[in-house]
């Protein structure tokens, strides 16, 4: 049989320090009642001491507590990482869920290793200090280590649990659940739409609004070179909006189908402010939304001025914002670059459009002063097949003027162009017949000031009324509105967001418009651009009698009543969703803010300009996306405070020396196997296991000679000295005895059949 000195060779932690503490209980008899000798003594057989392992330690607790501080940081303050965690970023989505994932384990493991051990640490010393400690606190690690024994085993949390290091461990076992799962809401990074933030964004301009509408080059950049120098550019675009307009009218007409009207929505209304937007399309691929300027009640203009009235705005976004939100200067996340999962909305302060259409009603006698075939001074137009080309050239020689008033001067502000020549009356060749439309080529020189607004009259077909209707249309810049546009892998769209009913920008960004003091001044130059979309769309084919189609459809809109029809558009709403293509096809480079200090003579090269906006880029961020959320944060944080309590009870308490871990399972095993029997620590058999009121018995460990030994709190020195006789006992649980009897001279050997019975 091996003897003391040979277990205390195989096992250090239980040998004497140095040599002064082995002489200093040889020299006593194992049976006398120094043989157990008090604290100062155990301690030589557990000198704290500065190792390999408790350096490991301390590495492991500054780890746990720099990462979770690192994640509670994280989750804190909810970064957005951008360009770092893309698709051409540092990190791809997954890689970066993946990184989250490993450190929040690594940091759960580490966390659980270094609690465990501060446990060991509190305990052992209470142990060989004599403060005792029972059953109940060494199953404090199994509470960590396996969660189910809280409730499996709740008869020692019912006695440890409400000690302040019950309470710690209750929380650890709490915390080392939910580190992972709160890691993964709060601070793994996830796809989500952060808050507004203002932002100034640049875009590329090259031109004020007069150089931009110089349609004729703008459209031939794209059309093949025939030599057509003279007609080039007009036929290039009587072809592009004839495509792009129409398609505009048609979408806008289809939405008011029968089906549509069947189900009465809430868009179908006589009040303006609730009717469907105008919408257009641009490039294809963005759909336009329009806004209304102006809530202009139909009956009651129209009881004011003894007329039908039917006047509408509408403002334009401006179309340079999605090239803007592409140029690489802005460094916006676009939707492929999130495996097109991404998206980003922009509520720019920029310059808008405003378009405005005005019809009104009128008899064949009010209107004979502005057809030219009603003049005595008339020149006859010999073929009606020459009439686009004889009219208004031959026909309206030099000298003739336009100062035949009208009852309709004061509706369109007409004047005699001796007063003001930009606002003199328009001339129409001829009186259209039903179903047709005639435009109005008149002008007066540039020089002396161009109106302007492009005319269009005609009349409802099918003789459904005897009055005509004339519309006049143009072009200006508001700043009363806001653009927002929208994109994502399932579509983009950009629309003008304007003040609502109550004088108050209906914009959730908090951005807000320029509101210029140059606000809707009307833009002269767009005029031509007018009068090649009328042509375009055949609506002054009426000048020889045409029967165009379009025509035909635009004047059935015609109003006969002073209201809005809820199930059809008015004219005026037509015209707009006509013109809108106008603006949006030329104006790609236009300022962002024209009412600045520049013109088009600074615009010789292209240049970058300002402006503030709002933006709201989907990207990978840390931080919960619903408030329920926010309470994981708890756990992030305890956790960290108990990482840095740990890493200060190691550092600085204990300075990295530490004892062996008496209450870990290996060692407390071993301290069993070789502590005494006694009657009063433990009064259950050994092979039940310990009872629920084993757990409340405190112990201590103490030395025995060469070894330590568990014994009970309360037993006196001089009893513990014999090899023990009572039932029970620590060293019991690990020695099988037989039913009855303590360990005596009668017990056979343990290693006997006989002994290993229970």
């Amino acid at each position: 049989m091996a003897s003391p000195r040979d277990d205390a060779a195989e096992n250090p932690f239980l040998s004497p320090a140095d040599g002064r503490s082995m002489r200093s209980f040889t020299a006593d008899s194992k049976n006398s009642s120094r043989s157990m000798l008090p604290l100062l003594y155990t301690q030589g057989l557990l000198e704290p001491q500065r190792s390999g392992y408790s350096i490991t330690l301390l590495l492991t607790s500054l780890y746990s507590t720099l990462c979770s501080a690192l994640f509670f940081i994280v989750a804190l303050i909810q970064p957005k990482y951008g360009h770092v965690v893309s698709a051409r970023g540092r990190f791809s989505p997954s890689s970066a869920a993946l990184l989250t994932a490993f450190i929040a384990k690594t940091v759960e493991l580490s966390f659980v290793m270094v609690f465990l051990a501060f446990i060991g640490q509190v305990l052992s010393r209470r142990a060989i200090q004599q403060k005792g400690i029972n059953l109940a606190s060494v199953s404090m690690r199994s509470w960590i280590l396996q969660p189910g024994k809280l409730f499996s085993g709740w008869h020692s949390v019912r006695v440890a649990g409400f000690s302040v290091l019950g309470v710690l461990s209750l929380v650890t076992a709490i915390l080392s659940l939910l580190y992972t799962t709160a890691a993964g809401a709060l601070v793994q990074p996830q796809l989500r739409l952060p808050p507004w933030e203002h932002q100034m964004l640049a875009g590329q301009v090259d031109g004020d609004f007069s150089s931009t509408l110089k349609a004729d080059k703008t459209c031939l950049t794209a059309w093949p070179d025939v030599g057509d120098t003279q007609w080039g550019g007009s036929t290039c675009l009587a072809m592009k909006w004839s495509s792009l307009c129409g398609r505009n009218f048609i979408k806008y007409m289809s939405a008011w189908d029968d089906q549509a009207a069947a189900t009465n929505p809430a868009w179908m209304s006589e009040r303006l402010l609730e009717r469907k937007p105008i919408s257009a399309s641009l490039d294809n691929n963005v759909t336009v939304t329009t806004a209304w300027l102006d809530d202009h009640d139909v009956a009651t203009e129209s009881e004011k001025a003894g007329r039908i009235i039917n006047n509408i705005t509408i403002a334009v976004p401006h179309r340079g914002i999605p090239a803007a939100a592409r140029n690489v200067q802005n460094d916006l996340l676009q939707p492929e670059d999130l495996h097109d999962g991404g998206s980003y909305s922009i509520h720019a302060s920029v310059a808008s459009f405003a378009l405005n259409a005005l019809c009104v009603n009128a008899k064949e006698e009010e209107l004979a002063p502005l057809i030219y075939t009603n003049w005595p001074n008339a020149i006859p137009m010999e073929e009606g097949s020459k009439s686009v080309n004889w009219w208004p050239i031959l026909g309206f020689p030099e000298g003739t003027n336009t100062n035949n008033k009208t009852v309709l001067d004061d509706v369109f502000g007409w004047k005699d162009e001796t007063e003001d020549h930009s606002r003199a009356r328009p001339i129409f060749l001829k009186y259209p017949k039903a179903g047709n439309t005639i435009a109005n080529h008149t002008q007066v020189p540039y020089e002396l000031g161009d109106r302007p607004e492009v005319y269009l009259l005609g009349k409802a077909p099918d003789n459904t009324t005897e009055d005509y209707f004339l519309c006049s249309m143009k072009a200006g810049i508001t700043t009363s509105c806001t653009t927002r546009y929208n994109a994502s892998s399932g579509g983009q769209s950009l629309e003008a967001v304007c003040d609502d009913a109550n004088g108050k920008h209906s914009d959730d960004s908090a951005i807000q418009p320029l509101r210029s003091s140059g606000d809707r001044a009307a833009l002269v130059g767009w005029r031509d651009l007018g009068f090649n979309l009328l042509n375009s769309l055949s609506l002054n084919n009426g000048v020889f009698d045409g029967d165009a189609s379009t025509a035909r459809i635009f004047t059935q809109l015609q109003l006969t009543q002073p209201k809005l029809n809820k199930t059809l558009p008015s004219p005026a709403e037509a015209l707009l969703s006509m013109t809108t293509c106008t603006v949006l096809d030329l104006t790609q480079n236009f300022p962002f803010q024209p009412f600045s200090n520049t013109s088009a003579d600074d615009f010789d090269t292209p240049q970058m300009q300002y402006f503030n906006a709002s933006v709201r880029v989907a990207q990978y961020m840390s931080g919960g996306e619903k408030s329920y959320q926010k309470a994981l944060l708890v756990v992030l944080a305890l956790t960290l405070l108990i990482n840095i309590f740990i890493l200060i009870y190691f550092a600085v308490l204990l300075r990295i020396k530490l004892i062996t871990d008496l209450c870990e399972p290996l060692v407390l095993f071993v301290l069993g196997y070789h502590s005494p029997p006694s009657d009063g620590l433990f009064a259950g058999r050994p092979q039940e296991g310990p009872q629920k009121r084993d757990m409340r018995v405190d112990w201590i460990v103490k030395r025995k000679g060469e070894q330590l030994v568990v014994v009970g709190m309360g037993e006196r020195d001089g009893d513990l000295g014999g090899e023990g006789r009572g039932r029970g006992g620590v060293g019991g649980w690990f020695r099988m005895r037989r039913r009855g009897g303590g360990r005596g001279d009668g017990d056979r050997e343990e290693g006997s059949p006989e002994g290993l019975r229970p």
